[in-house]
């Protein structure tokens, strides 16, 4: 890897802002506050030095000339002040000027100046070997909280590709548009790498981070027709799982609740086209509203004379309360649904 170390300033990291990538594959979704961007903007204007920024060089490069490898939000921040989206933060006094609440262009001039001459330390890589990019880049976040999904997303790994085309499918996009799970820090993948390693791996192996990186890391392109078959299979599931949401909006949000269904319903794929999707979401509410109720004290259930669900609440509890990605856990959870959603299954 050949690395050259150079500076910019703040005005020509705005006027080269077309041709610099900010969020290739491996990088994270933007994730800063408006209060952390302000906060950046605050040391730069007391002339404090901000961390290294790294991007990798790409001669002649269409349409972008520079992707980010480190220093994404710090950019989009300094953008961001640039073209007014936010303001500083309340208190701020800097050389006994009060610059409380005010945007960019109420900035005085000499402070416009100063923050567009404002020096930053980057470092452009000019040649890799394969590979060596998402080694810095993971290597350049340790210690920063990257969440599992992220570090997956970041790995040069051919099932991250196969995930990211995944949720390009028409099913896929509008089951999670009216599920009304967010897509911050790669939520959509995590949902999704879930339940692939659960059918890959027959939920023989904990649903663990360190499992599914595993299956990224060890992924073959001589799998590729098996994995088809999964992806196939798993949509038809989520096209069920459609259905049932548009009955009770917002059902499958918690992952381990969208998790157990799948698992239930791709072990009776057989039989989707039977299932009443009305009388499942209706059951399935039902049941959620009872789990949220005891959760807390599940043992409360067995001190009833009389409850729907009963032990198999009971026992969804425990093994959801536990550790929700051991496999065995996992397989209480199911047989537990297994029993209570019986008569619609059949």
């Amino acid at each position: 890897m050949e690395l050259v170390t150079t500076t910019w300033d703040i005005q020509g990291l705005i006027n080269d802002r077309n041709k610099i990538d900010p969020k290739p594959q491996y990088q994270r979704s933007p994730v800063w506050s408006k209060d952390r961007k302000a906060f950046l903007i605050d040391s730069i204007l007391r002339g404090y030095d901000l961390p290294k920024f790294y991007v990798e060089w790409f001669k002649g490069g269409t349409p972008f000339e520079y992707e980010v490898v480190d220093g994404q939000q710090r950019i989009r921040a300094i953008w961001d002040f640039y073209d007014g989206a936010f303001p500083i933060s309340k208190n701020t006094i800097i050389n006994g000027i009060d610059l409380s609440g005010l945007f960019f262009n109420d900035l005085p001039k000499k402070l416009q100046t100063y923050f567009l001459k404002f020096d930053l330390h980057f470092t452009e890589i000019t040649s890799h070997g394969k590979g060596e990019i998402n080694e810095l880049f993971t290597r350049l976040q340790k210690g920063v909280a990257l969440n599992p999904a992220e570090l997956r997303h970041a790995m040069n790994s051919k099932l991250g590709l196969y995930v990211s085309r995944y949720l390009e499918r028409k099913v896929i996009i509008n089951f999670f548009a009216a599920s009304r799970i967010t897509d911050l820090r790669f939520k959509y993948q995590d949902y999704v790498d879930h339940i692939i390693a659960l059918v890959y791996f027959k939920n023989k192996k904990d649903l663990k981070a360190s499992t599914m990186a595993q299956l990224y890391y060890d992924f073959e392109d001589s799998e590729v027709s098996t994995f088809k078959k999964y992806f196939d299979n798993a949509e038809t599931v989520i096209s069920k799982m459609s259905e049932i949401n548009s009955h009770s909006k917002g059902i499958f949000k918690n992952k381990w609740a969208f998790v157990d269904v799948f698992w239930l319903l791709y072990n009776n794929i057989s039989k989707l086209h039977l299932i009443n999707s009305k009388d499942f979401a209706e059951l399935l509410l039902e049941f959620e509203t009872e789990r949220l109720k005891y959760n807390s004290e599940p043992e409360k259930i067995l001190t009833l004379k009389k409850h729907k669900f009963g032990r198999n609440l009971f026992s969804y509890i425990q093994a959801f309360n536990k550790e929700g990605a051991n496999k065995e856990n996992i397989s209480i959870r199911g047989m537990a649904l297994e029993t209570i959603f019986n008569k619609i299954l059949v």
